[in-house]
């Protein structure tokens, strides 16, 4: 696939380890769109995400999962390790919006489908007991044919089984705060004060808005060439306002 083979490429470069799907009903398949549309595969899909996660955390490594439909601005691990705490951060939820998620005191997540975007793992024994479950209960329970076996429609329910068996002393789940990682399904300008922010008369965002950015998240730009063109249109954007800022 494109993705694997650019992987593969930039390993010249950077020296990482690019985990391939190893699957035989991925072999050839181009479209993860279609891939996702049959039980085998799809299941076959995020049982081979899951299973990295449980691999990587085992080894000690921390985790840093997202789609390819994200731009970054800033180093995502800098915010991560700076302005979170919990073992397991995820991004915020399609309905959320621009407004910051929160787990209960009692450690109740919101009920929203959860689509992990972005997700991150701290190597710890709870994520570790988290991610285990989770993967155990993906190929041992019994599930029907119209059900939706993607990894992300049974991370919700799994993880919350686990922070209610194990406590919130000892595991939690934290949202990324949609400021500093706006989605364009939400808004075309970032958010500001919990709102979709406006675009200027010039079509740029604010930049007070901008300056919070870490990265934005194009799910919702329809197509590659569509998405190829949001990339480049935030980033030129971004790129001019830091500018300004002597950067």
């Amino acid at each position: 696939m494109p993705a694997q083979l650019g992987c593969d490429k930039l390993m010249e470069k950077y020296h990482h380890k690019c985990l391939e799907l190893d699957h035989q009903v991925n072999s050839g398949v181009e479209d993860m769109f279609t891939l996702s549309k049959t039980k085998a595969h799809a299941y076959s899909l995020g049982l081979s995400r899951i299973k990295a996660f449980v691999d990587l955390i085992s080894l000690g490594y921390d985790v840093l999962y997202f789609d390819l439909h994200h731009i970054f601005f800033q180093n995502p691990l800098k915010y991560l390790y700076t302005q979170t705490t919990a073992p397991v951060v995820v991004s915020g939820t399609p309905s959320s919006g621009c407004r910051p998620l929160a787990a209960l005191p009692d450690g109740k997540l919101p009920d929203d489908h959860h689509r992990l975007d972005i997700v991150f793992f701290r190597s710890q024994p709870s994520s570790f007991r988290c991610l285990y479950n989770w993967l155990y209960w993906s190929t041992h329970t019994a599930h029907e044919v119209g059900d939706k076996p993607l990894d992300h429609h049974t991370f919700r329910n799994t993880m919350q089984e686990c922070v209610n068996s194990l406590g919130t002393a000892v595991v939690s789940v934290q949202y990324l705060d949609p400021h500093a990682f706006p989605s364009d399904c939400a808004t075309k300008c970032g958010c500001n004060n919990n709102a979709p922010a406006e675009p200027g008369p010039d079509g740029s965002c604010p930049k007070e808005v901008m300056s919070k950015w870490v990265g934005y998240l194009l799910g919702c730009s329809g197509s590659n060439t569509a998405l190829e063109a949001s990339m480049t249109k935030y980033q030129t954007m971004w790129t001019a306002w830091n500018a300004t800022q002597g950067h």
